[in-house]
């Protein structure tokens, strides 16, 4: 198997898919960046919603890592 990694770059910050987790990282004018890591075992669920027009939000559904 091989390693996968898609990076999204947009005005507020970056998403990363990699092969095992997601990392989002959210710009700060001011101090350090924040960054939020979710495993892909976690996430059970995702919604895209085609009826917005000018937007590609995702909603992931994450529950508990078992």
């Amino acid at each position: 198997m091989g390693i996968y990694q898609v990076r999204e770059d947009g005005k507020n910050g970056t998403v990363e898919v990699q092969d095992d987790r997601i990392i989002r990282t959210r710009k700060k004018l001011v101090g350090k960046d924040d960054v939020q890591t979710i495993p892909l075992k976690s996430v059970s669920g995702v919604h895209h919603d085609r009826k917005t027009l000018g937007t590609d939000q995702v909603r992931l559904d994450v529950g508990s890592i078992s």
